[in-house]
């Protein structure tokens, strides 16, 4: 008898990040969806579906986990699509070579933004700075919450 593979519970950012969105938009869609409360917790109705969980015991507060498959499901459902991991790597490396040539325009530096990029991508994205002629390194010094790489950024 075959078992169903568990789910993956990803946080808000990590969903969010899935689709190349904002956690923001990310957090629109999934109350659009009927998924996620205006205050942040899940739905009666992502609990029932198993959309989401609370990772503290059912309390209302602390973080709440979204399972990929099915949030995935509801998010397509509303027109959106995954982002595959080569395009992420290009989005992230695309948007550190402009904060590095600077802008009047942009407030955030390179080293601000490289904070954000999600542990897994910090080696790929490296790479892809590295084969574009870019001088830029996003620098792991480990692991904080969320999964994001606390970064020591900058140029080589």
């Amino acid at each position: 008898m075959a078992t169903s593979p568990q789910p993956i519970w990803l946080s808000l950012d990590d969903l969010a990040h899935l689709f190349g969105l904002s956690s923001r938009a990310c957090a629109q869609q999934l109350s659009q969806a009927g998924l996620r409360l205006s205050g942040g917790a899940p739905s009666a109705e992502a609990i029932r579906t198993g959309a989401a969980r609370r990772s503290h015991g059912g309390r209302t507060t602390g973080p709440k986990l979204w399972n990929r498959e099915v949030c995935s499901t509801a998010l397509g459902a509303r027109g959106l699509q995954p982002v595959s991991l080569a395009e992420r790597v290009r989005q992230w490396a695309d948007l550190l070579e402009a904060l590095v040539h600077g802008s009047p325009s942009i407030s955030l530096s390179a080293d601000q933004m490289a904070e954000d990029v999600p542990s897994e991508l910090v080696e790929p994205v490296n790479r892809q700075l590295q084969h574009d002629g870019c001088s830029y390194r996003v620098r792991r010094r480990g692991l904080h919450r969320g999964g994001r790489a606390a970064v020591s950024a900058g140029a080589d």
